[in-house]
């Protein structure tokens, strides 16, 4: 018996919504789950097989962990080579490795890697989105010698990505993304600059390591700067997420051209305010989603990067975490440590009790943008600000920004 069209597409919506979270960025669980679901329902009806299918090679996770038996480049190689591969629109590949993890099986693994990726992405005509991650910062830095980076960066380059619009990437320090920028492009190779103007998202992620060829006192802008170039490249980016499991100085991280941007994710950065509320202005137009965690500022008020964000018109999401000030600023005796374990997350981390204010007013700006839109209000409970001791620090504050006064619900 074959199943009428709007039956199986209705299945498929109902897999698909339970596989969909709130970041298409974070975590598979919920996602395996479903899969595994449809692959089932797959087999039960041949007419039902062509719908489910289009959803369960829609997206490939081929990450691979030293507990797994078999390498999960084995099936993307099969897709790559069957009928299937035009269902493939993103990509997820790379490795998790850890302090036990031997180096031959990291090895065997890279040498997969480099050799397979490159002619499997060219095999996969639709690919849309494409992630990789290179997260074994537990092992000696030069274990690697940057092969999965090279690998990745060798995909980019004759992978004749001609769909790509969305690329995530995780590298163990801040100076392996100049691998992405290279020397110039020859004939074969299709230069980083064309593909990084098709994107419409951007993700840079560093997993928290240090290069043992920086050296101290190496500027912050040296040390960010491949990543400005990468950014500068996405001229069309309307998406952008940048973050380092340890604190990445970003200073001096000076952008400009960022005229279309809809959202934007920045974690464990430290940088400025003024640098902040310029990246902020260039979208004010544009602008929906706001996203900082563990941010610390070394100048400037996050009072005034909030009252900035307030009189943004099209800001519906805002999420705040962790944020505060530098214990080596200009106002570092504003600076708070984070209670542990917090009562609950608190959002920004100041001895300015009119930050708390600020934050309280963008998110009533925020609520009122959302309710005339039909979305459900922002709950006050994560927006709490932690201070002590008077409105201005303990040794007071020069020059701060005045608040208008709100009223706590």
């Amino acid at each position: 018996m074959r199943l009428p069209q709007e039956i199986c597409d209705a299945i498929v919506l109902c897999v698909e919504n339970e596989a969909n979270p709130s970041s298409p960025y974070k975590g598979f669980n919920s996602r395996r789950s479903a899969v595994q679901h449809l692959s089932s329902l797959r087999l039960v009806n041949k007419g039902f097989c062509a719908t489910a299918s289009q959803l369960l090679f829609r997206h490939i996770v081929a990450i691979y962990v030293p507990s797994q038996k078999e390498s999960p480049l084995v099936r993307l190689v099969g897709i790559s080579n069957s009928p299937y591969a035009v269902f493939v629109q993103r990509i997820d590949v790379g490795f998790r490795f850890f302090a036990d993890s031997s180096f031959e099986s990291l090895s065997l693994h890279m040498e997969d890697f480099a050799g397979v990726l490159p002619g499997c992405l060219a095999r996969l005509p639709n690919i849309a989105t494409l992630e990789f991650y290179d997260t074994s910062r537990t092992l000696s830095y030069n274990d690697n010698d940057r092969m999965a980076t090279k690998a990745i960066v060798a995909a980019l380059r004759y992978g004749l990505l001609s769909n790509l619009t969305e690329l995530e990437i995780t590298l163990p320090t801040v100076l392996d993304f100049r691998q992405l920028l290279g020397k110039k492009a020859s004939t074969l190779r299709t230069p980083i600059e064309y593909t990084l103007r098709r994107l419409r998202h951007l993700g840079l992620h560093i997993d928290g390591r240090t290069s043992p060829n920086t050296r101290p006192g190496r500027s912050g802008r040296t040390q960010t700067f491949y990543l400005s170039r990468l950014v500068e490249l996405a001229v069309n980016v309307t998406s952008l997420a940048i973050s380092s499991e340890s604190l990445l100085s970003l200073t001096n991280f000076q952008l400009k051209g960022l005229v279309c941007l809809r959202s934007l994710d920045l974690k464990g950065v430290q940088t400025s305010a003024s640098a902040l509320t310029s990246l902020i202005e260039q979208s004010k137009e544009s602008i929906g989603t706001i996203r900082f965690r563990e941010i610390t500022i070394d100048s400037g008020w996050w009072e005034s990067i909030f009252r900035q964000m307030s009189r943004l018109p099209h800001l519906l999401d805002v999420d705040i975490g962790s944020c505060g000030y530098s214990f080596t600023g200009v106002n570092q005796g504003l600076a708070v440590l984070a209670p542990r374990p917090p009562a609950w997350p608190e959002a920004i981390l100041s001895q300015n009790v009119n930050e708390g204010w600020a934050l309280r007013n963008l998110r009533l700006q925020v609520n009122t943008s959302r309710t005339a839109a039909g979305l459900p209000v922002i709950p006050e409970g994560p927006y709490k600000c932690t201070y002590w001791g008077s409105p201005y620090g303990p040794d007071g504050m020069v020059d701060s920004p005045s608040t208008r006064s709100s009223i706590f619900s």
